[in-house]
């Protein structure tokens, strides 16, 4: 007779803070198709589930995903709108996760409403391990800044760390584990911290075109953060000082967000026809990408982990962007881009410049971006270092505290 195979533990990926409006961004897809990677995973290490509100779940199903295992995907019934919403909304799953006996929940996205209920779940006596996702590249740049305590972002993750002891942290970004290490951030308890190395885009919708244009793509949400407004007086630098340079090159702002109307204002104002400068929309930035030759990030703080770089790179475009952050882990110098040597636009119209005098370079930058984004920032390294994350934050647990 042979012996049962062991059980595998049981992880929840968790979102919190989503629904109905149809507001799902790359922190929330990223997640979704995390869970149908693990639930195609031949010999996974974990039994990944995914946990959320009714309507956010709905919203990610007409987007294709959470499709791979839909008996692996559970959801608790969204309340109608009022003052307290998002507190009964995590206690409704929190309810959840507990009736579902899961061994480890990994979370995404709070709220400071969500902080209570989350605080009580990691109090109980027979609870999961208690994992927080922290995606919000700002967290650690301004976590004492006093000036920003309207923050909505610094208020939800100073809040939750403050309420809630974690079992672990994990990062996209390597400056919120240092500032954990020196005592920057004390968050409550003794969480495990760790820093992603790498994500994923999916390769079955991001790859190149078979024929390039000539086309340079900025595409990220019209928000203060993401600079947009630098893309716009660098090529506006551009055309008016190397027009004969940008001859026959198309620039294109995808995106939609509050910064849309003053965005096209400074167009007009910089004297930029919509054939120079074209502002284009839409929930898809696959065909885009799939045909132009370089994408441009402007953003504040940090490139990596943008999702819509990664997928610029699976199309094999070249990079154009500030140096913020861990730029290094996307874009190599030389290899696969161009870094602005400033922060400015001229600086940005000087990156673009560097970029179109460099035409016999284009193809050889673009398939190392392919190659990075096929061969580096993986699903399998992606899967393979967050189960290697829960394993030992599974271990820790299980420990027995120190007496004395």
């Amino acid at each position: 007779m042979h012996a049962a195979a062991p059980k595998k533990p049981r992880v929840a990926l968790t979102l919190l803070g989503c629904d109905a409006s149809g507001q799902i961004g790359g922190a929330e897809q990223f997640f979704a198709r995390l869970a149908d990677a693990c639930a195609r995973r031949q010999g996974a290490a974990f039994e990944v589930h995914f946990a959320t509100m009714a309507d956010a779940a709905r919203v990610l199903r007409r987007r294709g995903l959470l499709l791979a295992a839909p008996d692996r995907v559970h959801t608790a019934p969204n309340l109608p709108a009022w003052k307290f919403k998002a507190f009964a909304d995590s206690a409704l799953l929190c309810r959840l996760l507990l009736r579902e006996d899961f061994d480890l929940v990994h979370m995404v996205m709070p709220s400071a409403l969500h902080a209570p209920a989350l605080g009580l779940l990691a109090r109980l006596p027979r609870r999961p391990a208690l994992v927080l996702n922290i995606t919000d590249c700002t967290v650690a740049h301004h976590w004492n800044d006093s000036t920003r305590r309207g923050d909505p972002q610094r208020t939800a993750y100073r809040t939750t760390l403050g309420l809630v002891p974690f079992d672990g942290l994990y990062s996209w970004y390597t400056l919120f584990c240092d500032a954990v290490a020196r005592g920057a951030i004390r968050p409550a308890g003794q969480p495990l911290v760790r820093a992603a190395r790498t994500v994923f885009a999916d390769l079955s919708r991001f790859a190149p075109a078979p024929v390039k244009e000539r086309t340079i793509v900025f595409a990220a949400r019209l928000v203060p953060m993401k600079r947009p407004e630098l893309f716009v007086q660098a090529v506006a630098l551009l055309l008016r000082e190397r027009p004969g340079l940008a001859a026959g090159w198309r620039f294109v702002l995808m995106g939609e967000g509050p910064m849309r109307e003053a965005l096209l204002r400074l167009r007009a104002e910089a004297g930029l026809a919509p054939e120079q400068l074209d502002f284009a929309h839409g929930d898809d930035l696959a065909p885009a990408l799939a045909r132009s030759r370089a994408f441009v990030s402007c953003q504040d703080y940090e490139n990596f982990t943008s999702l819509a770089m990664l997928e610029a790179m699976a199309c094999a475009n070249a990079l154009i962007a500030r140096n913020v952050g861990q730029t290094g882990q996307y874009l190599r110098p030389g290899a696969n881009g161009v870094l602005a040597p400033g922060h400015d636009a001229p600086a940005m119209a000087r990156a673009l410049e560097t970029f179109l005098e460099a035409p016999q370079h284009h193809e050889a930058w673009g398939r190392e971006s392919r190659r990075l984004a096929t061969e580096v920032h993986t699903e399998d390294a992606f899967v393979q270092d967050v189960e290697t994350f829960w394993t030992d934050v599974l271990a820790r647990r299980a420990r027995p505290a120190p007496q004395g």
